[in-house]
This record gives C-alpha cells, structure tokens and sequence, in this order.
C-alpha cells in the first residue's frame, strides 16, 4: 500500500501525527538486565490496563503489550505507548477528551480514529493557518519522557525517565488512558551508571525548519538503542526497513504520492508488510519511539534485520503550520548489518 495512505489513516487522530505505530519484539537484552523498576502495561480494546496507582521517580523499563482485538490489519493495530505529564490546570479528562476517539460506531475496529482531522491537509507542504486554538499545545510545553510501541499480540520495551508528578498514560486516540502519581524527587543519574550499555545512539537535533537525525549506522541483531533528543521540540521515531538504499528524495516521493481513487483500479489497503505498492521498493515498519521532549533520553530494544532503514518523524511543527517534521527534512536513510551507507538525496 502507498507510504501516504498508511500514514494518513493510522495517525489521523491528530494533526500531530502521534498517532498509530509499530514496534518490534521485546529482547532479553541489557534493559532488562538494568535493574530497573517495571511497569507492565497493557493496551485493550478499552485501553491502557496494568499500571500500579503510584511509583517512584526515576528511571523504570516498560513492558508493553498490546492486546486489542485484531481488525486485520497491522497498521491500524499497533500502537504507541506515550507518558503525557499532565500540566497545571488540566485533568486525566481533559487529556482523554483531548485525544478521544469517534463516538461509538463510526469508525473502523475498536478504537478507530476518525479520518477527518486530516481530511484536506497537505502533508506535503504547511497548511495555510495555523489553528486558532490548538487543543494539542500542551504536548510541546509538558513533559514527555518517551515509551515503547507494539504490533498487536507483541510484546516491545523501553527505558524511560519519569519525573515526579501525575501522568496520563494512554496510546494517543485509542481507548482510556490511565493515570499514574510518580511521588520522590527522583535520581537524575543517567542510565549508563545503572547498567544500560547503549549499542548506537541516534541524536535528534535542530529547530523549527532544520530538525534532523543523527546517527551513522544501526546495529544488526538484538541490540539498545539510545534516543537523545537535542532539539527544541518534541519528537518520536517511525522506523521502515528496505532490501535496498533508498535516497531521501525517494523517501519524500512515497511519503507525499496520491493514492488511486477508490473504484477506479485501485490498489486495495491490504495488510501485506510492503507498504511501497506494485512497482515500489519493498519497504516495511520496523521500530518506533515514543514521543518524548526536548531534552530527554530513552532507551529502546530492537531487533534489527540487515537492510537500510529510514527514520522518519511526524510530529507536527507548530511554527510550521503544523507541517510534519519529516516533510521539513527529518528524514535518515541508516543501514545496518551488511547494508552499506548510501548517499542522502
């Protein structure tokens, strides 16, 4: 199926694209070896289920499931686990309103997220006007420590920092998110010193306009991966993997080509994992982040296959119009394994 359409109707939830997401098998590697406190999550057809009330601050490994019942197809399946610290003046409501999804019987499976926030948006270039009130705006101001995403009936993990206070924790648009108090002043000690041994690190970097990926190969197998964001807004990472190198030009081509209108030979939204349609290149999800701020860390654990993988991100830029930050060139081609790097263009 076309890049744009899988994007378009697994993240229409919001403009910001936070939305639907896919992730690989959790490993038994040096996270869970760390020592960390756990939270189990689970997300159902009636959301985010496991959570204890309280826990400390400080670094915790999340396991997350993701246990909805199958539409058939993966994309809309699968799912992102996000920690939303929930600012002064709102409430556990106000962020489920916020990201809630059609009322009951519209929509397709459990959960699904009405099209129509993106309906009529260019996601190949800035929209025209800015919102006047932006019912997300609180994303770019709270915290955001990052999270692990899942496939439905996998099991994925990451190791994130949380901060004391309450937290909305919920997959954006899909179900009830749940609340958790992380009480403490908490231990700034960075994960390494706790036994986290990174095996790349990919460094998210700039500002409004000039955002960009920093990293200069990916590990093949079972490996850590450390996500530091050095810029000055907040960013996930959504992972495709290719046979072959593909330029960044390429990868600007599948993300903004039009699907074929519906009943005119067009290619059916099927749940085959390549996303590049007939005569394009085999591309298929491979891991995602959780969207965390300006100035955090998190760890993920992946399991890589030889290949090139493009990094993408997608949240919105609101000093953009709301363009997503790929389509300001956040975009990285990054092999791994026996894959040899290839000019970006």
């Amino acid at each position: 199926m076309r890049i744009r359409m899988v994007l378009v109707s697994t993240l229409a939830v919001l403009a910001l694209a936070f939305g639907g997401v896919l992730q690989v098998s959790a490993q038994d590697g040096s996270l869970a070896d760390a020592g960390y406190p756990e939270l189990t999550v689970t997300l159902t057809d009636e959301g985010v289920e496991g959570l204890p009330e309280e826990t400390e601050a400080g670094w915790h490994l999340v396991n997350f499931t993701n246990d909805i019942t199958p539409s058939g197809d993966p994309f809309e399946d699968s799912w992102g686990l996000d920690f939303v610290l929930i600012p002064e003046g709102m409430t556990i409501d106000d962020i489920a309103a916020a990201f809630a999804g059609p009322p009951p019987g519209e929509g397709e499976g459990p959960g699904a997220a009405s099209p129509e926030p993106m309906e009529g948006m260019d996601m190949g270039s800035p929209a025209a006007d800015a919102a006047p009130s932006d019912p997300f705006a609180f994303l770019y101001e709270t915290y955001l420590p990052g999270g692990p995403g899942a496939l439905q009936g996998e099991t994925t993990q990451a190791a994130i920092y949380l901060e004391p206070g309450e937290y909305a924790v919920l997959a954006f648009g899909f179900g009830a998110p749940a609340t958790l108090t992380v009480t403490g002043e908490g231990d700034a000690a960075s994960a390494e010193e706790s036994g986290v041994t990174a095996d790349a690190t990919i460094v998210e970097t700039g500002e409004s306009g000039t955002f960009d990926f920093e990293v200069a190969s990916l590990p093949e197998g079972e490996a850590v991966i450390e996500i530091v964001n050095e810029s000055n807004q907040p960013h996930f990472i959504f992972a495709l993997r290719s046979d072959v190198p593909l330029t960044e030009e390429e990868v600007q081509t599948l993300l903004t080509e039009e699907a074929p209108p519906e009943g005119e030979d067009a290619t059916p939204v099927t749940a085959s994992p390549e996303a590049g349609g007939p005569g394009g290149p085999p591309i298929a999800p491979a891991f995602i982040t959780g969207t965390q701020s300006a100035d955090t860390t998190q760890y993920v654990s992946v399991d890589l296959e030889p290949g090139y993988y493009v990094l993408l991100c997608f949240v919105g830029d609101p000093e953009q119009g709301g363009i997503p930050h790929a389509f300001e060139g956040m975009i990285e081609i990054v092999p791994a394994g026996a894959a040899e790097a290839t000019p970006a263009g």
